[in-house]
């Protein structure tokens, strides 16, 4: 490990003695500062690619221009989809929920 790398490294602090809270926020701005930059310096995929992807999968959501260029409509609603995850996700929450208060007597 060369000097400089070396150096910098002893002014980070113990990764170990960080809190959960601490070791997360480190680590998702840890990720954060390597992808961005590397999504900022990679080029763009050629419209040819995209295009293709969009054929196979024809996915929901923002493909506006990939829609357009082949024509198709996309396979899944994207709307109605976070639509039925949102309700879905409370029934299981209301449900669990309930059950808890039923076995626990604040029912």
């Amino acid at each position: 490990m060369g000097a400089t790398l070396a150096l910098a490294l002893s002014y980070l602090p113990d990764f170990k003695a960080l809190g959960y809270g601490a070791q997360l926020a480190a680590t998702a701005f840890g990720t954060m500062a390597i992808w961005v930059p590397v999504m900022l310096l990679t080029r763009p995929e050629r419209p040819e690619v995209l295009e293709g992807f969009y054929r196979r999968v024809r996915p929901g959501g923002a493909w506006g221009p990939q829609r357009r260029a082949t024509g198709l409509a996309p396979l899944d609603d994207l709307r109605a989809d976070l639509i039925r995850w949102l309700l879905w996700s409370a029934a299981i929450l209301g449900v669990m929920l309930g059950v808890g208060a039923l076995l626990l007597g604040w029912g």
